[in-house]
């Protein structure tokens, strides 16, 4: 197979961390890469120098194809349109891809920061293909798109036949669209065969293989111990030995010495065994932030909240019309729908920070709620986090400080200010909040953003054992099968509920989704029949109008050709939309 991309002894650092050291890598045609690993560990900048952005410190690095890189975000370069962005960047986009990707007419001409998220990914598609590339760079792809555009991503990308890098925390997207793994960790790059499931199936089979053999070692090793110390206790008795009384007992002095040398020989082999025993591997301490949520004292009443009639718009834009729900003790509820339908107004709703237009909220007076907001404005940044905990009622600094270590923040960065941190660690605080707060309703806005996956699967175990009730808008789909029960789609201002997980939900719509392109696929054969039945006609009709001498004959004649034309065309539209 034709390598494309080709590395030997990649080295790449970020002042004193060596991020990339030593690493050997291959890309061949047809590849399909997914690229995963801790937060900070050099993925983005491993991504760069495959596009060929930046230079690598140390190393060779042989690119022998076209690339097309799409990095995290486009927002860097500044308030050019569409149209002039392409033009800088000396790329003529292709028409029919932007036009098969649904970049409409209007995206031209605006400003490349006011596009949406999702519509900078589709812009960023369309560049990266219009240069025909051998190989696509994608830099976390999914980030700010919704499920339907997601599910978009994975199709177009599925479609195409070229090789592919894709960095992304999205484990439902890796597995639909990768079937090899690179993992980036401590510097060093390790490839297993098939997507993020099957790697993590085969990380957790080899992290229990070798913790097993761990425990077999350390239970040998207490047993050499133990029969050692034994053999030790009963040589040195030997070598003492009894009183030379008489002939027979100087006799027995001498058995018992030659007995406690013998023995000593044995403990000196069963020593060097000992001490030249080494587990083959170790296992891996992993650091990872330790979440489980507190007792909640649970609310007296089944309904928390409940909403009735609600709306709520800005301007002439009506997000929420007469919307309707309840939320329950128990609940666990996926809060779907395409961006800007108003998920995030609502959630605020339910924190109070917004008040509906009409209609009525109400919540139960012992719900006692806790929010994760995805932008973090609840968090006073120039508060230290051990000062930021203080203000929690009944906190102590012994407590506040045990909590923080278990996310991680741990001797002095427990005294950094919060605008220092990551977008990663401010999750890490939130949650730490969270728990401290002893909620019995959680109220989160896509909780999982910028976590890594081994800190997003830490998240979703304390998720899954926490006794209140959740209410979560998330894109992550792995994330939202893990943990509901129920699901709000919003969509079109009307709130649809579903009385199951979203697991179920997705499914269902998949199959809905199936048979309409079934029922679309036959109904487009009916299409093309009839066209083709009408086009027979029509050739039939042209050549008797061209003998026909009857003026009656020949107008209802024209009258027909010009009906099964105008017939033509609209099956040819409808065919065509």
């Amino acid at each position: 197979m034709m390598v494309l991309v080709q590395a030997q002894k990649l080295y790449q650092s970020i002042g004193a961390k060596e991020l990339i050291q030593q690493i050997e890598l291959e890309i061949c045609a047809g590849d399909r890469i997914g690229l995963i690993g801790p937060n900070g560990e050099g993925k983005s900048t491993l991504m760069r120098l495959l596009a060929g952005v930046d230079e690598p410190e140390g190393g060779t690095l042989r690119i022998s194809c076209v690339t097309g890189y799409i990095p995290q975000s486009l927002e860097s370069e500044g308030s050019l349109n569409v149209t002039d962005w392409f033009a800088r960047q000396d790329i003529v986009p292709d028409a029919s891809i932007a036009k098969e990707l649904g970049v409409g007419d209007h995206v031209w001409e605006r400003p490349l920061h006011q596009l949406s998220g999702g519509e900078q990914t589709k812009v960023a598609l369309v560049k990266a293909l219009s240069v025909n590339p051998e190989l696509l760079l994608l830099d976390e792809p999914t980030n700010h798109l919704d499920l339907d555009a997601v599910r978009w991503l994975e199709q177009t990308l599925k479609g195409l036949r070229i090789a592919m890098v894709i960095i992304s925390h999205d484990r439902r997207f890796l597995d639909e669209v990768t079937d090899l793994t690179w993992e980036l960790k401590k510097g060093q790059l390790t490839t297993y065969s098939g997507s993020y499931s099957q790697y993590a199936a085969w990380v957790a089979g080899e992290k229990e293989r070798i913790q097993q053999e761990y425990d077999e070692y350390l239970k040998e090793k207490e047993r050499l111990q133990e029969t050692i110390s034994r053999k030790q206790q009963w040589a040195a008795k030997g070598e003492q030995g009894r009183k030379a009384t008489d002939s027979f007992a100087r006799h027995l002095k001498a058995i018992d010495k030659g007995r406690a040398a013998k023995t000593q020989r044995v403990i000196k082999a069963m020593q060097y065994r000992l001490d030249s025993m080494e587990p083959e591997e170790k296992p891996e301490r992993q650091l990872a932030a330790h979440v489980r949520f507190l007792d909640i004292e649970q609310s007296e009443r089944t309904v928390l909240v409940q909403g009735d009639e609600i709306a709520f718009g800005y301007g002439e834009r009506q997000l929420l019309d007469e919307v309707k729900f309840a939320v329950e003790k128990g609940d666990r509820i996926a809060l779907i729908g395409p961006n800007g339908a108003g998920k995030t107004t609502l959630l605020k709703m339910l924190t109070g920070e917004l008040t509906p237009q009409a209609g009525h909220l109400r919540l139960t007076p012992t719900a006692n709620l806790g929010y994760f907001d995805q932008v973090f404005a609840t968090l006073d940044l120039e508060r230290s986090l051990l000062d930021d905990l203080l203000q929690l009622d009944g906190m102590d600094r012994t407590t506040a400080r045990v909590f923080l270590g278990s996310f991680l923040f741990r001797q002095d960065e427990v005294f950094r200010k919060l605008s220092t941190l990551s977008f990663g660690e401010r999750v890490r605080y939130v949650f730490v909040k969270l728990i401290l707060s002893r909620n019995n309703l959680l109220v989160l806005d896509e909780p999982s953003n910028h976590l890594d996956i081994v800190t997003r699967e830490k998240v979703e175990e304390a998720l899954a054992d926490y006794p209140g009730a959740i209410i979560c808008a998330s894109h992550d789909r792995f994330f939202l099968e893990k943990l509901t029960n129920k699901v709000w789609e919003l969509r079109d201002g009307r709130l649809t509920v579903y009385p199951y997980g979203f697991r179920e939900y997705w499914e269902r719509k998949q199959q809905t989704k199936a048979v309409k392109k079934s029922a679309k696929k036959v109904n487009k054969r009916q299409l093309q029949d009839e066209i083709l039945q009408i086009e027979t006609r029509l050739a039939q009709l042209s050549w008797e109008m061209s003998t026909v001498l009857d003026e009656v004959k020949k107008r209802e004649q024209d009258a027909e050709f010009l009906a099964l034309s105008r017939r033509r065309n609209q099956l040819r539209t409808d065919l065509n939309g």
